[in-house]
């Protein structure tokens, strides 16, 4: 048992020295678990060789994506590689599919979208669209991460622990405003009753402690309940999430958006509009130029305009119903 519980230990101490998301880690330790559980296996040191075996059940019996295959395979080479220190046999991870186009809304499903929420996630969800944000950026930001007099937001430890500046939408910004001023009085109020302070990241609460209770540092969205020892947290991304599957139902878009469809959505209408790619990917905070380009071909599409064949040889452009028994 200590030697498991050691094992947990050096796991999480290994990721945040590596500064993984804590979505990253949650999942990787999910795949380590579920390994040891595949064979009833009491440390993972002791059976190397049934990785392949591991991944070979994760594929066929449990029939999961190339992607959640790979990602299961490269937790554990982390876990062997980087924490246990045990030189492994090459790991046969299976070849990810080709990535799929993004899910993009027109401007008109965008603004539908906005017509079906609520005052209390409208603000969200448009500065998610404005600006480009994932959504745990957009509700991860502090109040200084907004910066009126530049009309700009700075994005810190973004997905890959990558900061960057992205543009602040006019349209919004006295919303923004208020929004501000309503989470300095929460602020306020939370000094009062002698709160804990609001979360901080765990590299500044390490080295700053005392910037939990600095009015900088507080959430634009904070939640409305304290999280453990009264402590200030932001507003949950399941609330956020589950807004914007109702608002896009509401309007009746068949597209299987979400959140990050917001995301796509803003870097299409940027090229659409004549924007450059290296621009959109600067404003995306993507390493690599090739991510960007996916985006491209949903503009290539509609800029080639393909009519089918079949124009040419049918005179009748309706559809032809057949009455049923005819």
């Amino acid at each position: 048992m200590e030697k498991e519980k050691k094992l947990v230990q050096l796991f999480y101490e290994k990721m945040a020295v590596k500064n993984y998301s804590p979505q990253t880690i949650k999942a990787y330790w999910r795949w380590i678990d579920d390994f040891c559980r595949f064979k009833e296996i009491k440390h993972p040191s002791e059976k190397i060789d049934l990785i392949d075996d591991y991944i070979l059940y994760l594929t066929i019996d449990r029939n999961l994506a190339s992607k959640t295959v790979c990602q299961a395979g490269w937790a554990l080479i982390f876990l062997y590689t980087k924490i246990l220190k045990i030189d492994i046999p090459f790991v046969d991870l299976p070849k990810p599919t080709n990535r799929k186009p993004p899910v993009v809304f027109t401007k008109e499903e965008i603004k539908k979208v906005f017509d079906n929420l609520t005052n209390e996630h409208l603000l969200i969800i448009k500065l998610m669209y404005g600006a480009g944000l994932r959504i745990g950026e957009c509700l991860s930001l502090r109040l200084k991460d907004i910066d009126f007099g530049n009309n700009q937001i700075l994005i810190y430890d973004g997905k890959g622990n990558k900061s960057r500046i992205t543009i602040l939408p006019q349209p919004i910004i006295g919303d923004l405003k208020i929004q501000v001023e309503q989470s300095r009085l929460i602020y306020q109020k939370d000094l009062l009753h002698n709160y804990s302070g609001v979360v901080l990241p765990k590299e500044v609460k390490n080295k700053y402690p005392s910037l939990n209770k600095s009015l900088g540092w507080q959430f634009l969205f904070p939640a409305r309940n304290y999280c453990g020892d009264k402590q200030r947290f932001h507003i949950h991304a399941s609330v956020i999430q589950k807004a914007i599957k109702v608002a896009i139902q509401k309007a009746g878009i068949i597209k299987a958006g979400s959140c990050h469809t917001l995301r796509h959505s803003f870097a299409t209408h940027l090229l659409q509009a004549g924007y450059d790619i290296r621009t959109v990917q600067e404003l995306l905070g993507h390493k690599r130029i090739s991510t960007t380009m996916i985006y491209t071909h949903v503009i290539e599409t509609e800029k080639r305009a393909v009519e089918s064949p079949l124009n040419d040889v049918t005179e009748n452009k309706f559809p032809i119903i057949r009455r049923i028994g005819a």
